[in-house]
């Protein structure tokens, strides 16, 4: 029976519930607004498949990838619809093209973001951009399985934690499934992020038509939180990332999931076939590949992820492990928690969203000096 007595150890992949033959396991939100499971003993039969198939107790080898890319997709559109470098959506045109399936973070009614599938590559729009919220999995991994079954192609997208999830929940590869996860630094509470959205929109979702964690009006690395809505221009909301206070707190792992300050996937333990992220420091490694519209970074992790790839029609060059590493630590380390963090989630039912925020993402002294000192710095060089 799976227990959960420190949350570190629960990632929320959903992969007991879905395992459960007698449904006894329920996933509860805490206070902060992160799921873990609830057992109910009288249902419980004492199979532990929920223990077989949890990813944080039976984690995967750490590995090194086969190859590793910059990559960029030939559609411009696309491209800068994307927060990277679109590598995530030409290898969803390829499974879609074979009529398969494809498996995403997407936003719902109420912009919450969820797992979803779709069929269709019209819909494949649902899936751009990075979503900086936990997404909630619900029982994605059971529809996942009742594709593979059939046969279908599927190509299942998340975080390292989910994909893990998947493949312990599966307990056995599949030839059709295809796995890619991203480069993760850390899944925000839902729960902040809807009282934040609520608090900026005056509690009015239903005009909202877009909302873009990283957009690029201002290039790839000037990118802004952006919420776009349909009655007129004086309510779009467009911030640099520096600025917007939801990121700040993000950027600064003030309301990161438990789990995700002892990540149980980090080194691609997640046994993804494909990684994606941002090709941070590009210009330091490959400057004549960044063109400011947004570069991706490829970890192609096993034989299935390199066919897969080889046959893509993205612009590539290749380069190498430690490279991808210098800019992107996420792949190998987990951050550390806000010394703020559980003060912050104390005052979360006193103070309104917005104060908490402003008090909690304040820089600090030493943070205001080194600001100063940047400053003066560029000042002298510039003379």
């Amino acid at each position: 029976m799976i227990t959960i007595t420190n949350k570190e150890n629960c990632c929320g992949c959903n992969a007991c519930l879905q395992s459960c033959p007698t449904e006894c396991i329920e996933m509860e939100e805490d206070k902060e607004g992160f799921l873990y499971p609830n057992v109910n003993i009288s249902l419980c039969i004492d199979c532990n498949r929920c223990e077989k198939v949890c990813p944080v107790i039976n984690q995967g080898q750490s590995r090194l990838p086969l190859m590793v890319y910059a990559a960029k997709n030939k559609n411009n559109k696309i491209r800068l619809q994307s927060t990277s470098g679109g590598a995530f959506s030409s290898i969803a045109e390829y499974v879609l093209s074979n009529e398969g399936i494809v498996f995403g973070a997407k936003y719902d009614k109420d912009w919450n973001v969820v797992h979803d599938y779709i069929t269709d590559i019209s819909d494949l729009s649902l899936f751009y951009g990075s979503k900086y919220v936990e997404s909630k999995i619900g029982r994605s991994y059971e529809t996942v399985q009742l594709f593979l079954k059939s046969g279908k192609l599927v190509l299942f997208t998340g975080t390292p934690c989910q994909i893990a999830g998947l493949n312990t929940f599966l307990r056995k590869p599949f030839e059709n499934l295809i796995t890619v996860d991203i480069i993760c630094h850390g899944v925000p509470s839902s729960k902040i992020w809807s009282k934040y959205l609520k608090a900026r929109q005056n509690g009015n979702l239903q005009n909202i038509v877009c909302i873009s964690f990283r957009n690029k009006d201002f290039g790839w690395s000037s990118s802004s939180f952006k919420i776009l809505t349909n009655d007129n221009s004086d309510s779009c909301i467009k911030e640099p990332s520096g600025t917007s206070l939801f990121l700040k707190g993000f950027y600064r792992h003030l309301y990161l999931r438990p789990s995700c300050h002892s990540c149980p996937s980090k080194s691609l333990k997640s046994q993804s076939d494909i990684t994606i992220g941002d090709f941070w420091g590009i210009s330091s490694f490959h400057s004549e590949f960044n063109d400011e519209k947004g570069v991706s970074l490829v970890l192609v992790n096993s034989k299935k992820g390199e066919q897969i790839f080889n046959i893509l029609n993205l612009d590539i060059i290749s380069s190498e492990y430690k490279i991808a590493l210098a800019k992107n630590p996420s792949i190998e380390q987990s951050c550390l928690p806000n010394k703020n963090r559980d003060k912050f989630f104390n005052e979360l039912n006193s103070l309104d969203i917005i104060t908490l925020l402003n008090k909690y993402t304040k820089p600090s002294f030493k943070e205001r000096g080194r600001s100063f000192l940047r400053k003066i710095t560029s000042c002298l060089l510039e003379k």
